[in-house]
């Protein structure tokens, strides 16, 4: 294996740490999970314990280490970002450099904040600059020590899974126009976020335009 080779293990804050409040809290709240009294809470706890977590990375062979940034916790309320949380990021990332770990950062795994979603989330064309300042304060406070991001990941399950499969029973013209607009809108985010990275990790960020090419491909062939 060579040295540029990236090994490693990949997670979702949400998954782990759980959040204070998000759209998947909300969720929880409104009884739609399968169980409707369970609750993600703190999660894996990884939060209160991320050192000790991260420090078995490089027991395992590992190399590198992809997590994400809970949107919801770095702006709780519109154009309001919270130092102290991405402060946690700031100091997360080199601890992994300090184990010799690659960060990988994810800026989207699935969840939103709340009034993201009260704006009317991805079908709001206004979404794309939302999501493009975030990746901005987040790029600022990350930029010089993070070279590989994942600016969305697996959009095509969020927006075909999570839209699509949701409302099914919605199928119309007026549908139809709705689903290519979340893709567009999806297409633009990605765009306007890779934007905001620093230049050299460009060519990182765009990993995911194929993904998301498909989406818009596949919605407009509807």
């Amino acid at each position: 294996m060579t040295s540029t080779f990236l090994w490693g293990a990949a997670t979702s804050a949400y998954q782990i740490e759980g959040a204070v409040e998000n759209d998947w809290t909300a969720w929880e709240a409104a009884g739609r999970l399968r169980v409707a009294g369970e609750r993600c809470g703190e999660a894996a706890g990884h939060r209160s314990r991320w050192r000790s977590d991260l420090s078995l990375l490089p027991t395992i062979g590992a190399n590198a280490y992809r997590f994400s940034v809970e949107w919801s916790r770095i702006e709780p309320r519109p154009g309001s970002i919270d130092l102290e949380a991405l402060g946690l990021e700031i100091e997360r990332v080199a601890y992994l450099r300090q184990l010799g770990i690659e960060p990988v950062v994810t800026l989207h795994h699935y969840t939103h904040p709340r009034w993201f979603v009260e704006e009317g989330g991805w079908e709001n064309p206004r979404s794309a600059d939302r999501f493009g300042r975030f990746a901005r304060a987040v790029a600022d406070a990350l930029g010089g020590k993070v070279h590989w991001w994942v600016t969305l990941n697996e959009p095509i399950v969020f927006v075909l899974g999570g839209f699509l499969a949701a409302t099914l029973i919605l199928i119309s013209f007026y549908f139809s126009v709705q689903l290519v607009l979340i893709c567009s809108v999806v297409i633009l985010a990605r765009a306007i976020a890779s934007r905001q990275l620093p230049s050299s990790d460009a060519i990182q960020a765009m990993t995911l335009a194929v993904t998301v090419a498909a989406v818009s491909q596949e919605c407009s062939s509807e």
